[in-house]
């Protein structure tokens, strides 16, 4: 770990008391203001302006407000157009429409164009910041720029976390900063795994509550390691050694939480025992923690095992 590094700044949460601007404070959003605070913070902060910001899962613009406030409140003689590049795909799935939380912060917006309404009120007067690329991340290329600063909340599923891998890991360098926002979610249980995977090219900053892990690229990543297809590559045995590889650095809490998520690791896997064991033996270990109470409720519907268990 080299706290010499114009990063190094990082590993102490400078962001952590900071007063946001009221434009960044109110913005409606899925993150907390640990999150606002930080993301405004690198932008303003540590934003070099040696390669694109991106923005990747947007939903109603609060990262994309927080990153163009600070990206506009930075102080060095950069280039700012556009360097902040934003994707969404502005669909109100029905999981979204069930969501009470997200229904609050989308302030009434019903359908998928008062969605993407709602977006361009929020950011409204900062689109000289920002490209946006609307539509399925899929579908979308990477153009070869230098990623400087990397808000993955869109790798909702393997595919996408794979295009992330190869369109925007890719394009990481030594210093860069990637902030992983579901990485504690226990239904997101692909992202420890990769991170594990990619044990020797970052160093971890910080883990922030509820679901955020903040790294720092350490060297590039080569292409021959991105292109691996873990899923095909690894046995189940293989995978779960990198998953619980994570553990001797995380407090108590975190390795609950890789406890749980290996659950689905091993479903993903195709093996629906080991998944129904790991579950069972989670569930006594951690019976009574409230903390943990959800996780384990959500893993027994997805598993469609309530009745087993």
């Amino acid at each position: 770990m080299n706290f010499q590094a114009p990063t190094s700044k990082l590993f102490f949460q400078p962001w952590y008391d900071i007063d946001l601007p009221q434009r960044v404070a109110d913005v409606p959003a899925l993150l907390n203001r640990f999150e606002k605070r930080l993301l405004y913070y690198v932008a303003k902060e540590r934003y070099l302006g040696k390669g694109a910001i991106v923005d990747a899962g947007c939903f109603a613009g609060g990262s994309t407000v927080s990153l163009a406030v600070g990206l506009a409140d930075n102080e060095r003689k950069i280039d700012k157009a556009q360097k902040i590049v934003t994707y969404d795909r502005f669909v109100l799935d029905d999981s979204m429409r069930r969501s009470e939380r997200i229904n609050k912060e989308l302030r009434g917006a019903t359908t998928d164009d008062e969605f993407y309404g709602q977006f361009r009120h929020n950011t409204a007067g900062l689109e000289h910041l920002f490209r946006l690329e609307k539509g399925d991340l899929l579908d979308k290329r990477w153009d070869g720029e230098p990623v400087e600063i990397l808000f993955l909340d869109i790798a909702k599923n393997w595919d996408l976390m794979r295009w992330s891998m190869e369109h925007h890991f890719s394009a990481l360098y030594p210093g860069a900063i990637l902030i992983h926002q579901d990485f504690a979610d226990s239904g997101h249980y692909w992202l420890p795994f990769v991170m594990a995977y990619l044990r020797d090219y970052f160093d971890v900053v910080e883990y922030m509550e509820p679901c955020t892990v903040i790294y720092i690229c350490r060297a590039a990543i080569p292409n021959d390691v991105i292109q691996v297809d873990l899923l095909k590559t690894l046995s189940l045995a293989e995978a779960l050694a990198l998953h619980n590889s994570l553990k001797p650095n995380l407090s108590a809490l975190r390795q609950a939480m890789l406890d749980i998520q290996a659950c689905y690791l091993c479903r993903w896997y195709g093996d629906n025992e080991m998944a129904l064991t790991l579950l069972r033996e989670a569930k006594a270990r951690y019976a009574g923690l409230p903390r943990f109470v959800g996780d384990i409720k959500a893993a027994e519907r997805s598993f469609g095992l309530v009745e087993a268990v």
